[in-house]
């Protein structure tokens, strides 16, 4: 019978005392998983929170120890620095003393070498102008050895008068340029050789300034000037030029010379050794209207301060008028520059 039963069962709906005993029975169910998923739920969100807590303690800490550590590094590059700026203020300190040490060994040494080291240098100097000079010397008497109308070849060059390196190159210009019209400024060894070539060519003209009456008749009494060579006597007196207060001159210069022209002019007076700032200063009142079309100016002693800067002078107005030029040097016991037109060039380079 019991078969019958539980095949009963399957077809026939069950009583609703049963229907309401498991409805009751899910209800139950379903309130106790709400109440579950309500604990998962606060739970979540305390886990959410704690994390993020977390996270936010995670990144204080990041910026605590970033924060320490560039503290650390700030503190030892500091560090660095101070012992660097110590070292440095060492080094400098040791620097200064070494300094201070050559300094007192340079003056030192300066007080015992310095004189005779001077002395070795003007000796060195001296020596080599000595043996330039003793070289033109040979130079201008091979030079001169077969010469037509250089009939008197003695001269005695040096000290006051014009030296070899002079001579030599004025013997080739009145050799080989051949100047017509010449103004020579100091009576000496150069005038013996001028007035020989002009004694050779009487269509030549000649003048010497001198100021010393004396030296003039003691000359005149050695050598016999030609007709075409004359002595122009002017007394001596001075004046300011630029930046000197008073330059050695001749009186009267430039209204003796004013209006002639010249193509060979040499200056060897007046005296100027003791000149600094400018000596020889009587053509400056002339140029450029003394110069022919072709010209050479020659200056002697230019290793002296006064005739250099009157050299440099005597350029600089060829330059502001126009005048193309070549420059060229002589040198010896004494320096001498030459200057000339181009055409005549070659003077400078013999």
């Amino acid at each position: 019978m019991s078969w019958i039963k539980n095949i009963l069962k399957r077809f026939l709906p069950p009583s609703i005392h049963i229907l309401m005993r498991e409805s009751d029975r899910l209800e139950d169910l379903i309130t106790a998983l709400q109440k579950t998923l309500e604990v998962l739920q606060n739970s979540l969100q305390e886990q959410t929170l704690a994390i993020q807590n977390l996270e936010k303690k995670l990144k204080q800490q990041e910026e605590n120890y970033q924060e320490l550590k560039r503290s650390y590094l700030t503190q030892n590059v500091q560090l660095l620095l101070d012992e660097n700026k110590k070292a440095q203020q060492e080094l400098l300190r040791r620097i200064d003393n070494s300094e201070e040490n050559v300094r007192k060994a340079i003056e030192k040494n300066t007080e015992i070498f310095w004189p005779p080291m001077n002395s070795l240098s003007s000796r060195v100097s001296t020596t080599v102008r000595n043996s330039e000079e003793a070289d033109w010397a040979e130079i201008f008497n091979n030079t001169i050895s077969d010469s037509s109308w250089l009939k008197h070849k003695a001269f005695a060059p040096g000290r006051w008068a014009v030296g070899y390196p002079l001579l030599y190159a004025m013997y080739r210009v009145l050799d080989e340029y051949r100047p017509q019209s010449i103004l020579e400024l100091g009576l000496g060894q150069s005038t013996r050789m001028m007035a020989q070539y002009a004694k050779a060519n009487p269509d030549v003209s000649h003048t010497v300034v001198e100021h010393d009456g004396e030296w003039i008749r003691l000359f005149q009494e050695q050598f016999a000037l030609p007709e075409n060579s004359r002595i122009l006597q002017l007394e001596l007196t001075s004046e300011e030029y630029k930046e000197a207060k008073s330059v050695r001159t001749y009186s009267g210069f430039e209204e003796n010379f004013r209006g002639q022209k010249f193509d060979f002019i040499l200056i060897d007076a007046p005296f100027g050794g003791d000149m600094k700032e400018y000596s020889r200063i009587d053509l400056l009142h002339l140029l450029p209207d003394c110069l022919g079309e072709r010209f050479v100016i020659m200056m002697d002693d230019c290793e002296r301060p006064g005739e250099t800067h009157t050299a440099r002078e005597i350029e600089q107005l060829l330059k502001r008028y126009g005048i193309e030029y070549e420059r060229g040097f002589y040198n010896g016991k004494k320096d001498s520059v030459l200057f000339c037109d181009e055409k005549n060039r070659f003077l400078t380079t013999m």
